[in-house]
């Protein structure tokens, strides 16, 4: 299983020894070695982009879905496909859905941003978070993101800049970090948004599958903070792992 795999070599970076491993895990010390040496286990593969023709119209698409008189799919459809509205979407109806699905769930993950600083040993965390702004671009506005990943012990953090918040650009930021630092903490604590947490509202964590793979690629122990509490003056006491990492 993927989360049996990233907990072996999260224990594995930890400086663990294979028979310790294996009779934390539960299972056989050939696993462990197997997950170890990453012999046939899931590959970390990159999330492909979202739909740039859908993505483009995210603005209009936000006033229609959640303003003062919500439309529904079927009429937004129509009218991204009228030949007068002056639109060129030449997508599927489904595939708009699903994208208006994710707006949806995007508006209802939408939280509060740690701010409370936090203090672990050398190497052990990491925090990564992101903050939207809007900026003047070529003399227009534009919604920008700025990620910052920041170290619990040495408080050095890395910040990196994107036009949007899809996971492919998550995880890009998280690499350019690690990159920057010139390795990964053992754990990093992240809140329960969508690109990284299947179900934000299930206790324990129901990790994103890509984001677990990216965790057990660079060996990294996920965390998530729990619904609601955006802001606590202990991280390290409120977060909680689906992984069994000490």
């Amino acid at each position: 299983m993927l989360d049996q795999w990233t907990t072996i070599r999260t224990l594995a970076a930890q400086g663990k020894g294979v028979r310790a491993i294996a009779r934390e895990v539960g299972v056989d010390r050939k696993t462990v070695r197997r997950a170890i040496a990453n012999e046939g286990q899931p590959r970390y593969h990159r999330a492909p982009r979202p739909n740039r023709e859908l993505d483009k119209l995210r603005p209009v698409l936000g006033k229609w879905l959640f303003g003062e008189e919500p439309l529904r799919g079927s009429v937004i459809y129509e009218r991204l496909t009228a030949p007068e509205s002056g639109y060129t979407y030449t997508g599927s109806p489904a595939t708009l859905y699903r994208f208006l699905h994710e707006l949806r769930q995007e508006r209802a993950a939408q939280h509060t941003k740690a701010t409370e600083r936090f203090e672990t040993p050398p190497g052990y965390q990491g925090q990564f978070d992101w903050s939207p702004y809007t900026v003047r671009l070529g003399g227009e506005l534009a919604r920008v993101y700025i990620f910052d990943l920041i170290l619990g012990f040495s408080r050095r953090r890395h910040f990196t800049v994107s036009l949007d918040h899809s996971q492919a650009s998550v995880f890009e930021a998280i690499e350019s970090s690690l990159g920057h630092f010139g390795g990964a903490p053992l754990t990093l604590l992240v809140d329960r948004a969508r690109e990284m947490v299947a179900n934000p509202s299930v206790t324990p964590v129901i990790w994103n599958q890509h984001f677990l793979e990216l965790c057990g690629h660079y060996r990294i122990g996920p965390r998530a903070c729990p619904p609601r509490r955006g802001q606590t003056k202990d991280w390290a006491a409120y977060c909680t792992s689906s992984l069994a990492l000490n």
